[in-house]
């Protein structure tokens, strides 16, 4: 089911992350920001709202509108932006239960090279939720296999996108730079990015702050690596669906 993710590093392009030691701060200057600062939409005391300024606006509208700027393909466009403020709308759901046969599906049609209904299946898994980066990553070797280069650039792009983003906000060391993600799938796409091999997973929380731990061999060293998210943002979500 993982085979597609072969040649994911060298089709995404060069995105020096965790082994390098380098952060992606460190490349491009973005201040890092803890979950606990994600941005609110709401816009400061006596400012007005900017040409394209979504603060002011419910979560659920200024979403839909940064949705159709990136798909635009605007090399300007702020992913952590989108990110944040998709894990403040009404159908934000970071562990995409719902969707766990349609991806099953949709991995079983690519690995039998049915690549048409392998962007069926991506493409509706997208109008659920269009920020997992699994359907991105489909829809980007398939577009690839039809020779609709367009899209695959597109698919790309928004790859790209959301890689940087996750990558702004640390660089995976350790529970102080810990990579931020609003999603379960995020974690899992930016390990194989990395090339973390057989990671045993585990949780902690320091100084109130939730973190996922994966150690496991890296690919391009073979010795072991620890990883570290953040996941403060749906573990929130998490908590806040449990019956009380």
């Amino acid at each position: 089911m993982k085979s597609f993710y072969k040649h994911t590093i060298l089709i995404i392009g060069s995105i020096t992350l965790f082994a390098s030691g380098c952060t992606a701060s460190q490349q491009t200057p973005v201040p890092t920001v803890s979950a606990t600062q994600a941005p609110a939409l709401t816009a400061a005391p006596g400012s007005s709202p900017q040409a394209g300024d979504v603060s002011q606006l419910p979560p659920d509208l200024a979403y839909m509108i940064l949705l159709e700027q990136v798909k635009r393909s605007d090399p300007d466009f702020d992913f952590t932006k989108l990110r944040w403020t998709f894990a403040q709308t009404e159908n934000y759901d970071p562990y995409n239960i719902d969707n766990s046969e349609l991806i099953s599906s949709m991995y079983d049609a690519y690995d039998n090279n049915d690549f048409q209904l392998a962007v069926e299946l991506a493409s509706r898994i997208l109008e659920k939720n269009y920020l997992l980066p699994d359907p991105h990553f489909i829809l980007l070797q398939s577009y690839q296999a039809l020779g609709d280069q367009q899209n695959a650039e597109f698919h790309n792009y928004f790859l790209r996108g959301i890689i940087s983003s996750i990558a702004e906000s640390g660089n995976g060391r350790s529970p102080e730079t810990a990579f931020i993600v609003i999603q379960i799938e995020e974690e899992h796409f930016m390990l194989t990015i990395l090339g973390l091999q057989d990671s045993d997973q585990s949780f902690v929380e320091e100084n109130g702050v939730p973190y996922d731990i994966f150690t496991g061999i890296a690919a391009d060293t073979n010795e072991q690596t620890t990883v570290y998210f953040d996941i403060s943002i749906p573990y929130k979500w998490l908590n806040n669906s449990i019956p009380q």
